[in-house]
């Protein structure tokens, strides 16, 4: 069979077109490759047979060109999706980007508020706690001078 399908003669092409129990090309090559199915014996159907089988290969063809085409579309698709796909992730990650910082302005405004609260709060402390220690100064010297105590005895 190997030698039918090398030769170029029409009886060559249309015994290797036609091989018993196998009509299924598997390869969209110009070589015969073929999937026995042990159900199909296109011998035994003489012409109508020979319809049928080459009705199968114009579909095979038919198939094996609009596969061709597909490729050809997918692979352009795939690329155009890819770039899409790359558009919207740099937009993605630049919003991300700009939503971090714009939470770490807010956390850091928050935060430099709490601080200064919280040196406000710390300066009241000290004031109070001065004007206590003034208070109990002064209530000190008033109560030596009432008892006649001097200061250096």
């Amino acid at each position: 069979m190997n030698a039918a399908v090398s030769s170029t003669s029409k009886e060559a092409t249309t015994a290797a077109a036609m091989p018993d129990s196998r009509h299924f090309v598997t390869s969209f090559s110009s070589s015969a490759n073929w999937v026995t199915t042990g159900s199909t014996n296109w011998a035994h159907l003489g012409p109508a047979g020979s319809w049928a089988q080459s009705r199968n290969l114009d579909a095979l063809s038919s198939l094996e060109k609009s596969f061709a085409k597909d490729a050809n579309h997918y692979w352009s698709q795939r690329l155009d999706r890819q770039v899409q796909m790359v558009g919207k992730l740099d937009k993605h990650l630049s919003q991300a980007t700009f939503q971090v910082d714009k939470q770490r302005d807010r956390f850091r405004t928050r935060n430099e508020l709490w601080q200064a609260r919280a040196e406000t709060a710390a300066q009241w402390r000290k004031l109070q706690a001065e004007r206590k220690f003034q208070r109990c100064a002064s209530a000190v010297e008033l109560y030596e001078r009432r008892m006649g105590i001097a200061k250096n005895s």
